[in-house]
């Protein structure tokens, strides 16, 4: 475990070596999980900030307030994902994985928590294009479009036809190869090339889009009632998706007003109303975020703990503007269990919300921050 004791003149000092801080200018890709922010730098390496576990359990390690290097991947990572707990990374032809192991979320084939970086089992040889992660399960996409899923099985969410917890990577039968993936809670989904969606998992909340009544699948089914879609995203039990025509739908929990203001569930997909156009969206726990055109980001939805990084601790049933990101526009945007980051156009690194663990990469005196704070790295 790392242990920080002092900053002192741009020096990270701890018990076995010293390492440059400064902030962080070098990040492609972000991705915020429920105690912790990694980050892919420009040389193709992962850092990571705030604690490898989940809240409220022991950490397996202790990245703190800086984000450090992340050891042990053998090559060059494309992909990043962080869950409740545990941390997985893909390259060109693995996926490996850390952190806390319950219900095999590793995919290692065991059940053994591990601090450090292990290779998921079971996954073909033909190369991964991208991992997703969420509470207890990951699913990763091949290059031949193939889509494989491990963790935790309840609720259908590995989509194996079976509830079942898998320690190894399962394969997902879809009737087209897949282009995009993406996980929630208890729920997962794909884009096919034909421009289709499907999803599979539990649909307590209207997650999987198909109308009320529908208690879950533990296989595929297709999403009805949307247009052409090329790229999908999950919240911790809402679903979006962003059309051919670039225009925004969701569907699911709707406790916070994160889809509509009504604060009712919606259980097929709707237009998202929005004055904006977005290009990208990012769900977290009860809250909606996206990036419009000119690059500004605005969230809405759940607000506590300054979770819009509107620079208010409260939330909002309509899209507010997340401070500085009209000045100073983003590229790439990332929502998590209480938090966000949003890298810019220069590769910095802004995040907001809850920092109770230092997953902000930031020291932010309340624990939390209202408004994106610059990130900080280490050496």
């Amino acid at each position: 475990m790392r242990k920080v004791f002092a900053l002192v003149f741009g020096l990270l000092v701890g018990a076995t070596a010293c390492s440059l801080v400064s902030p962080v200018d070098n990040a492609t890709q972000v991705t915020t999980g429920a105690a912790a922010t990694c980050y892919i730098t420009t040389t193709d390496t992962v850092k990571c900030a705030g604690n490898l576990g989940g809240p409220g359990s022991v950490p397996l390690d202790t990245y703190g307030e800086v984000a450090v290097p992340i050891e042990g991947i053998p090559e060059a990572v494309t992909s990043v994902s962080a869950g409740r707990g545990h941390i997985c990374a893909s390259t060109d032809e693995n996926a490996y994985c850390w952190g806390e192991n319950g219900s095999g979320r590793l995919g290692d084939g065991t059940s053994l928590d591990s601090a450090e970086p292990v290779e998921v089992q079971g996954l073909p040889d033909e190369g991964i294009v991208e991992v997703a992660s969420q509470y207890e399960h990951t699913c990763a996409l091949t290059r031949p479009g193939e889509v494989y899923c491990w963790g935790r099985g309840g609720g259908g969410r590995l989509g194996t036809g079976s509830n079942a917890n898998e320690t190894s990577a399962a394969l997902v039968e879809l009737p087209e190869q897949a282009t995009d993936i993406e996980v929630g809670r208890l729920h997962s989904c794909a884009t096919l090339n034909d421009n289709s969606l499907w999803c599979w998992g539990g649909d307590a909340n209207g997650q999987l889009g198909n109308g009320p009544g529908i208690t879950g699948s533990n296989s595929p089914v297709q999403v009805t009632g949307l247009p052409e879609v090329v790229s999908v995203e999950l919240g911790y039990d809402h679903s979006c998706a962003i059309s051919t025509s670039a225009e925004t739908w969701c569907w699911g929990d709707n406790s916070n007003d994160q889809i509509d203001p009504t604060g009712v569930q919606v259980d097929t997909p709707a237009k998202l109303e929005s004055p904006q156009t977005f290009v990208q969206i990012a769900l977290g726990n009860l809250r909606t975020c996206g990036i419009d055109e000119a690059g500004q980001a605005w969230c809405k939805g759940y607000g506590t703990w300054g979770a819009l990084g509107n620079g208010f601790n409260s939330s909002s049933s309509a899209f507010v503007a997340v401070v500085g990101t009209d000045s100073s526009p983003v590229t790439a945007l990332s929502t998590g269990d209480i938090h966000s980051c949003a890298i810019g156009v220069g590769a910095d690194l802004r995040c907001w919300g809850n920092n109770s663990f230092g997953q902000l990469g930031a020291t932010t005196p309340t624990g939390s921050s209202h408004i994106p704070i610059v990130a900080n790295q280490s050496s």
